[in-house]
């Protein structure tokens, strides 16, 4: 929520402390309570802001302070759209009404919320004309955010029928965990006292265009002015993916998310329509990013100018102190490294493209170190040998030309589905173990190149040099002191370690965190197809990095079933394992996710692995086609930069490496275990013909005792933040109980 920017920049405060004075008497409290609590406070603080008679005074305040301090710096919008709370922000900068009565509204719309009974809301991968018949008249589509992204909201019992019919479907769904049916039936007795209440206060016609959830299109001053209007705001369908369609007309409108998160510019950047040239930018770093909230917000800044637009440079520096300062002299070598100014208002790239070859001209003698992008910016070409290096397996990957080393991987199209096997590569061709949280904190080629503590090789041809498929099964996923055993996890069905990445940084530990990757990801390695023989090669990579025990071994669905037969391998061997734990791990006769066929296999890998533009697939609107033509479906509606042969390749062998592991599965008999095992398991199903209780299997087989654990989610979520928190938090106890018995 802007902690460091609340304690640095004075409009944001002044904003927020104003916004917060105002709703005192509306919340009996003080909201910066809860926004920025203290250390002790932190955790009631965040069960309340649940609530969403918090929840959402607490996002119109911080979104209207956001807004107000990029306007003082000469960042005014020249059209709005909010999403759902944020209508509420958008018109009051507007002007539709004052900020007074905006902060009383939105505190009444979440009491008035919050006063009705619970319900359900579910995410559905359909889009809503194909989803409408299948809706019963007690739930409603409550948004749509994309061509093939909808929430159904409504009455629980309801929900319930309506899940199983999507199931039946083969519909991919997700439960959301939200307390009410938002924009449903179960709001509609609010829709009369909420008129009564707006009827109250001046509104006025809107001073700058906005665009309207509930009509989809601009708003227009009859609507902004109704009362009735903004009953049926909290009522009707929130039609966002409309608004983005109504943005991306423009492709040279430039897009700011103003608010807490990224969520609206992930769903601009999925949306079909978009264009690859739309600049897109958001305002406040993800939870994740380690890096200072001002520190994100100026990066943003200078991304906007670099993008056209005007900034007003003394109203930014107006809290500043500035000094006369002695500067040592300068050799003047006559290499130019910028682009000068770019000409405010524009972006083309004619402009970029004249400017870059007047830097030609100018320094013929020298290989300038920028390069022209689409959009008309300047992108940096590497710069030293290991920068060249990583450069190279980016493109590599990613089927690019040229890549700029301040160029996100991800926003060039990369994905869990690449990342994890480019990390390979680059560990094989540096010669050194890249740790997959050091790529994924620094996920440009200049951030990973100053992670990487390596030098050039006397001969290169060292530096790429084959590994043997041992090597290639491990990947350290986040660093820690290498005197303590290691945690090692081992990967899902589909072979890649992503997977993991949130568990491992919910994990307050020192200890180094490992994943095994299944080396016939890569093509030169044949898939194997039982689980004991994954596990002794894995243990092969294990003991290379660890000799003896005590081990630690942990793996979620298929991972679980090679942990246990690894631990149990050791254990045969006369080697301690101190902790084994299963995610979810399911009897081997009956997995959680059915993959009976390759249009199963595709619809989970495009699901779950793929950047797909906005488009959920499922195996239902696959599998008429012949394999190769699902692929090529599949390869559609991937996002940008992508390599089509490369990953047509790719696919097909996901596709093997998943069916064997599948065939492996089925197989396997595990044999009785005489130590302990920790299970985690998922309180939610996301299929109910699939038993719900996977921990009964393992009962009989651990014969030296087992922990059942439940983690709030199904069995993907229960594996992502903020869920996963739960599994760390377990996992730390256990780790610190058995530091204590060493001692």
């Amino acid at each position: 929520m802007g902690r460091d920017l609340y304690l640095t920049e004075p409009v944001f405060r002044e904003q927020i402390d104003h916004c917060c004075t105002l709703l005192q008497p509306h919340l009996q409290r003080d909201l910066r309570d809860l926004l920025y609590p203290d250390a002790h406070a932190a955790e009631a603080a965040t069960e309340q802001l649940q609530q969403t008679a918090m929840t959402q005074p607490a996002l119109f305040v911080i979104e209207y302070a956001l807004a107000r301090l990029w306007m003082s710096w000469g960042i005014s919008p020249q059209a709005m759209v909010g999403h759902s709370i944020g209508e509420y922000v958008a018109a009051c900068l507007a002007g539709v009404f004052s900020l007074e009565d905006a902060l009383a509204l939105v505190a009444l719309r979440g009491r008035m919320m919050q006063s009705m009974p619970t319900g359900d809301m579910v995410a559905v991968s359909f889009s809503a004309e194909a989803l409408q018949p299948l809706v019963p008249p007690e739930l409603s589509i409550a948004v749509i955010n994309g061509p093939t992204t909808c929430v159904v909201a409504g009455e629980a019992t309801a929900m319930e029928a309506f899940r199983q019919e999507l199931t039946r479907k083969e519909i991919n769904y997700q439960q959301l965990h939200t307390s009410h049916a938002f924009h449903s039936p179960m709001m509609q007795p609010l829709v009369e006292p909420f008129t009564d209440r707006v009827q109250q206060i001046p509104l006025n016609a809107p001073q700058i265009p906005y665009l309207s959830n509930v009509s989809g299109t601009w708003i227009t001053p009859e609507e902004a002015t109704d009362p009735g209007y903004w009953a049926r705001h909290m009522r009707q369908t929130v039609r966002f993916a409309d608004n983005i369609a109504q943005l991306l007309q423009d492709p040279a409108q430039i897009l700011l998310e103003v608010g807490p998160g990224r969520t609206l510019s992930t769903l601009v950047n999925l949306h079909p329509q978009r264009n690859r040239d739309q600049v897109v930018l958001t305002s406040v770093r993800h939870p994740q990013e380690e890096q200072p909230d001002l520190a994100f917000l100026l990066s943003t800044l200078g991304r906007l100018w670099l993008a056209g637009a005007t900034i007003d440079w003394t109203a930014f520096s107006a809290h500043e102190r500035r000094y006369r300062v002695p500067l040592p002299t300068y050799p003047f070598e006559r290499r130019r490294y910028w682009i000068g100014t770019p000409r405010h208002g524009t972006t083309s790239s004619t402009t970029a493209r004249r400017s870059l070859s007047i830097i030609n001209e100018l320094d013929q003698e020298d290989e300038p170190q920028l390069a022209s992008t689409t959009n008309g910016t300047a992108i940096m070409s590497p710069r030293n040998w290991k920068e060249e290096q990583i450069a190279a397996v980016w493109q590599k990957f990613l089927g690019l030309s040229h890549i700029g080393i301040d160029q996100n991987f991800f926003d060039l199209g990369g994905s869990s589905f690449t990342a994890g096997q480019l990390v390979v590569e680059l560990s094989q061709v540096l010669q050194t173990n890249i740790a997959l949280q050091a790529f994924l904190k620094g996920p440009t080629i200049a951030e990973l190149a100053e992670r990487i503590d390596v030098t050039e090789p006397a001969d290169t041809v060292t530096a790429s040099a084959q590994t043997g498929p041992s090597v290639h099964a491990l990947i350290k996923i986040k660093p820690g002191d290498d005197t303590l055993a290691p945690i090692f996890l081992v990967h899902p069905i589909d072979g890649h370690v992503f997977f993991y990445q949130d568990l491992a940084d919910s994990l307050n530990t020192n200890h180094p965190i490992y994943a095994f990757q299944s080396p016939a990801l890569a093509e030169e390695h044949e898939p194997l197809e039982q689980i004991e023989a994954i596990a002794q090669q894995y243990l092969v990579a294990l003991q290379s990095i660890q000799s003896e025990g005590p081990y630690r071994i942990g793996g979620t669905s298929f991972g679980g079933l090679v942990a246990f037969e690894m631990a149990r391998q050791l254990r045969t061997a006369q080697q301690a394992v101190d902790l084994l734990f299963l995610i979810d791990t399911p009897a081997t006769n009956q997995p959680i996710v059915p993959l009976q066929d390759d249009a199963d296999i595709l619809a989970f890998i495009g699901n779950h692995l793929l950047s797909l533009n906005g488009n959920a697939v499922s195996a239902h609107e696959l599998r008429p086609l012949p394999t190769d033509e699902q692929i090529t479906y599949l390869l559609q509606h991937m996002q940008n930069g992508s390599d089509q042969t490369r990953t047509r390749t790719q696919l097909q062998q996901l596709m093997r490496v998943i069916q064997s592991h599948q065939t492996a599965m089925l197989n396997y008999q595990p044999q009785p275990y005489a130590g302990r095992i920790i299970f985690f398991r998922a309180q939610e199903t996301r299929n109910e013909e699939v038993q719900t209780r996977p921990e009964h299997f393992w009962l009989d087989i651990a014969t030296g005792g087992m922990e059942v654990n439940p983690i709030p989610g199904d069995h993907f979520t229960m594996n992502q933040h903020p869920q996963v928190q739960r599994i760390a938090d377990y996992l730390e106890h256990h780790l610190k109980h058995m530091e204590l018995i060493v001692k």
